[in-house]
């Protein structure tokens, strides 16, 4: 018996430890990323399968933790992963707390949900077709831009695309191609019309976006006819998801004002949020002695709010609400100085050009069964545009209302996407594009379209490394009938790192003419269409590959692109007659080929880098003056484009540098003559093909720990580049006043003339 205890008893005491170790406990803290408090982050237990998400407020709790030593991983989507966390387990102690652990927002955007693709949110290794995510933070590391325009300096193959050199009207261009061939969405919507891509886009402020994301290759199978080049998608901000409140300020050299604030409020069953952009320039600087100020003024706000939440059936749904107003102007100093604009709009002896504008939109969904297998998308917009060129006044207004009803069911390792969609479209101006002429005179005819169209894409995972999504449109035009627009990717994951996607799709335009290039209005040129204007259509290809890097001390990708695109039917204005503007649809058509690369890589230690470089090969062919076909260069298509961004953070003294450069190749021009001291036309024109240039921006950004403010500050264009020649020719013809000559034209204009610039900001967020 006694023999037995023993034995008993040290059976027990060698079970002591194994009951010590497995005594369970909990791990608790809180996630904030720059003091605002992060949630719905993972964290995990390395090496057990023990976890929590934090709460909206940042806090966790892991339960029935072992005692020990333990190593702690923490990953968000759009964060970086870390995982350098050790906390010691002690079953004498109730819970162990690792205080507040600061989360860096991944810049480079590596691991995102899209909505782009299919416009159902979809993982973005997990898609055939190749999306790129860019995020605030990123963006503002490069001069702090201010609206959606100004951030595409930062976006490999994308570039603003000035179209008149006195009111800078603009476009963005992807992949050299003009700017009405690109789709611009919000939150999946197409609010952005012919009209408003070129008047509109400084309207969508930083403030309200949370990422951007950008498609480039035909996207006309699911988003329809302005799809041609590819699709700028713009998330906007979702209450709860974002900081509770942000407020900004800037100010730079040459006058400029800019102020952004935005508030959010979240409870269970809904959020809100609300925001208001200001900006106002009203300096005038003429450094090339041209007459005319080097940048426009302006005085713009835009006022945003979103509601977003669950029905009592717990069916989600949005709407958002925004209003902008601009009024734009620039010209000759006796034009702008004392907002002399307001007297001498319209006169036809002081030149000037002034663009108002008030635009309001609504847009949103909801949806229609639980689970988001049926929703509804919609958008309505109203632009109203009034504007004077000189003595030539334009009035247009444009219309826009959508209705998208999309459905989604999964079969098997299907995913289909189907949806009906209507688009409602009115546009009307007081040009001849908008009238007729009868027998009893010039009636108003504004163009009114009624586009309908249903599509299907089917997104199958063949295996493990191959998936294919194939889709087809098909739409309804009064005037053109039917138009189909099918499209297939492929897309291979050959290992965890690396991806091979291959797109081809084919897409199609209905050009609007007189929204999407105002060449007929400003200046002096005359405009002669030579032939009723049929869609441009277009064919497709673009292979991609992708491969992600990942260390203990880095992650990164490299990112490479080919891709090629022939056109028929393409309609590009000639400027070869003095004078004139001449349309038609080219007969033998043209191509934009080209190849881009992207490289980045984001270090545990406070460095980071980026670098994105863009060949192009674009040709039109067309007829010269003997009647021979040559093949001759898009104009305003750069050889080669790139950027470049290097951030360095500093932690001990708070202070982050960035460093970011943009660079851009050689490109064809437009024809343009100058004029003799008798203002006559000189023989030989400016030259065709402009040099490359770059501008170069360093700020640096300061946030004292525990703070909620950060100070920044920087300067832009550090060299003083500005193009050597004015954008404005025919301006000194000693016959007429400034602006009124008959060869007066404003579309020499390749880099614009804002010089170097220094800025300052505070922005405050929790």
């Amino acid at each position: 018996m006694r023999n037995s205890l023993k034995i008993a008893l040290l059976f027990l005491s060698s079970l002591l430890p194994y009951f010590a170790y497995n005594q369970t406990d909990c791990i608790t803290g809180k996630i904030e990323s720059g003091g605002v408090p992060l949630g719905f982050v993972n964290v995990k237990v390395e090496g057990h399968q023990l976890g929590a998400i934090s709460a909206t407020d940042g806090s966790f709790i892991i339960k029935n933790v072992p005692a020990g030593s333990h190593r702690l991983i923490f990953s968000a989507v759009g964060y970086v992963k870390k995982s350098t966390i050790t906390v010691q387990v002690n079953q004498n102690t109730p819970c162990a707390h690792v205080g507040k652990v600061e989360m860096t927002e991944d810049i480079f955007s590596l691991d995102e949900f899209v909505v782009a693709p299919n416009l159902v949110e979809t993982h973005i290794t997990k898609s055939p077709i190749k999306v790129e995510v860019y995020r605030p933070a990123l963006l503002l590391k490069s001069g702090n831009p201010t609206n959606l325009m100004e951030a595409v300096g930062m976006m490999n193959g994308l570039q603003e695309v000035m179209a008149c050199g006195v009111c800078n009207t603009n476009a963005i261009s992807m992949n050299g191609l003009p700017g009405a061939y690109t789709a611009i969405l919000i939150d999946g919507s197409p609010v952005y019309g012919n009209l408003a891509a070129v008047y509109g886009l400084n309207s969508i402020p930083l403030s309200m976006v949370d990422r951007i994301e950008v498609i480039k290759g035909p996207m006309s199978t699911l988003y329809g006819s302005e799809a041609l080049a590819g699709v700028i998608n713009v998330i906007t901000k979702t209450a709860g998801e974002n900081e509770t409140y942000n407020v900004d300020v800037l100010g730079t050299t040459h006058k400029e004002f800019f102020a952004n604030t935005y508030l959010s409020k979240k409870t269970k069953k809904m959020g809100v949020i609300g925001g208001l952009h200001y900006g106002s320039s009203r300096h005038f600087e003429d450094r090339n002695n041209d007459g005319f100020g080097d940048a426009v003024q302006f005085d713009r706000f835009s006022v945003f709010s979103k509601l977003n939440g669950k029905t009592a059936k717990d069916r989600k749904y949005s709407a958002a609400v925004k209003y902008y107003y601009e009024d734009r102007r620039n010209g000759v100093a006796d034009y702008l100085n004392g907002n002399n604009y307001k007297l001498f709009k319209g006169s036809d002896s002081v030149y000037g050009e002034s663009i108002l504008t008030h635009r309001a939109e609504l847009f949103g969904s909801v949806d229609m069964v639980k689970d988001n297998k049926l929703r509804l998308d919609y958008s309505l917009s109203h632009h109203f545009q009034d504007s004077y060129y000189g003595d030539a006044h334009y009035v247009a207004t444009q219309q826009i209302g959508f209705l998208n009803l999309l459905g989604t069911r999964n079969k098997g390792n299907h995913l289909f996407t189907y949806g009906l969609t209507n688009r409602l479209q009115a546009y009307d101006d007081n040009t001849f594009a908008t009238s007729d002429s009868t027998e009893t005179g010039i009636v108003n005819r504004p163009d009114n379209q009624w586009i309908k169209g249903v599509f299907v894409q089917d997104d199958w995972d063949l295996s493990e490394k191959w998936t294919v999504s194939a889709g087809v449109r098909l739409d309804h035009y009064s005037a053109h009938g039917f138009i189909p627009a099918p499209r297939v990717s492929f897309k291979y994951t050959p290992g965890r790192w690396s991806t091979f996607r291959i797109n081809y799709g084919t897409g199609f335009r209905i050009v609007n003419l007189f929204t999407e290039d105002h060449a007929f209005v400003t200046g002096q040129r005359q405009v002669i269409l030579e032939e009723r204007l049929n869609p441009e259509r277009s064919q497709s290809v673009m292979l991609n590959w992708n491969s992600l890097l990942s260390g203990k001390k880095f992650n990164g990708s490299i990112d490479a692109d080919v891709f090629y695109t022939h056109f028929s039917n393409i309609i590009t204005p000639d400027y070869d007659t003095p004078g004139e503007i001449r349309y038609a649809n080219s007969a033998a058509g043209a191509r934009s080929m080209g190849a881009s690369l992207t490289f980045s890589q984001q270090f545990d230690f406070p460095i980071s880098y980026r670098i994105g470089l863009t060949y192009l090969n674009t040709e039109i062919n067309e007829q010269n003056e003997a009647g021979e076909w040559e093949s001759n260069p898009l104009e305003y298509a750069p050889i080669i484009s790139g950027n470049a961004l290097l951030t360095w953070g500093w932690k001990k003294k708070h202070l982050e540098f960035s460093y970011s450069a943009r660079v851009v190749g050689p490109m064809t021009l437009p024809e343009v003559f100058d004029l003799d001291v008798h203002g006559n036309l000189l023989g030989e024109s400016r030259p065709t093909r402009s040099e490359a240039y770059s501008r170069h921006t360093i700020q640096v950004n300061y946030k004292p720990k525990g703070k909620s403010f950060e100070l920044f500050g920087g300067v832009q264009n550090i060299f003083d580049y500005t193009q050597p020649l004015s954008p404005l020719s025919g301006y000194n013809d000693p016959n007429f006043n400034s602006g009124f000559s008959p060869n007066f034209d404003t579309a020499y204009n390749v880099a614009g003339l804002m010089g170097r610039e220094v800025f300052v900001g505070l922005r405050w967020k929790k």
